[in-house]
C-alpha cells in the first residue's frame, strides 16, 4: 500500500473481550484474538483495512474535524453577550445550592484543608461565580443574607 509503519502491535484483548483494530497514522495494532475469529484472506482485509485508514491519516483527521466542531460551536456562546438573568433566577439559583448543600450535609463556609481536597468549591463561592457580572456587590450581600435567612429558617 505504499506506506511506512513504524510499528506494528499485537495487544491483548483485555478484561472487556474487546476484538477491534487501530491504527494512526505511521502504526497499526491488533488484538490478540483476531486470530481465533479470522484467518487468511479475512485477516489480510482487517490488516489492509488499517492500512488504509493509516495512509490516508483518518485518526488525524478526525481529530482535527472534532476540534473544529467543537470550536464552531463554543465560539458562538462566548461571542454572544450575556443575557441578564433576572433576581428571581439568581435567587433560585442559590436557593437550589443551599438546599444541595443541606441535603448532602456539606457545610457552606470551608476551611483551607477542606477547599483544598474538595473536589467542588463551597457554597459561597458557587453564589458568587453564579451572579458575577449580573448583580451588583450590594445585591449580593442582600442574597448572602436572605440565603443565610432561608437557611435558617429551614433548619429549624
Amino acid at each position: 500500500m505504499g506506506i511506512l509503519l513504524r510499528r506494528v502491535a499485537v495487544v491483548p484483548f483485555g478484561r472487556g473481550h474487546l476484538t477491534n483494530a487501530y491504527s494512526r497514522s505511521d502504526e497499526i495494532a491488533i488484538t490478540d484474538d483476531y486470530g481465533h475469529w479470522l484467518s487468511g484472506s479475512r485477516l489480510d482485509f482487517v490488516v489492509g483495512h488499517e492500512l488504509a485508514h493509516a495512509k490516508n491519516k483518518h485518526g488525524r483527521k478526525k481529530l482535527l474535524i472534532t476540534i473544529a466542531v467543537f470550536v464552531a460551536v463554543s465560539l458562538p456562546a462566548f461571542a454572544l453577550p450575556h443575557i441578564e438573568d433576572s433576581w428571581h433566577d439568581v435567587i433560585a439559583a442559590t436557593q437550589s445550592l443551599v438546599d444541595l448543600y443541606r441535603g448532602a450535609d456539606v457545610p457552606a463556609e470551608m476551611g483551607m484543608m477542606q477547599r483544598l481536597l474538595s473536589c467542588h468549591p463551597g457554597l459561597w463561592q458557587r453564589i458568587e461565580a453564579i451572579s458575577t457580572g449580573n448583580v451588583s456587590a450590594d445585591d449580593l450581600a442582600r442574597i448572602r443574607a436572605d440565603v443565610g435567612k432561608i437557611a435558617a429558617a429551614s433548619e429549624r
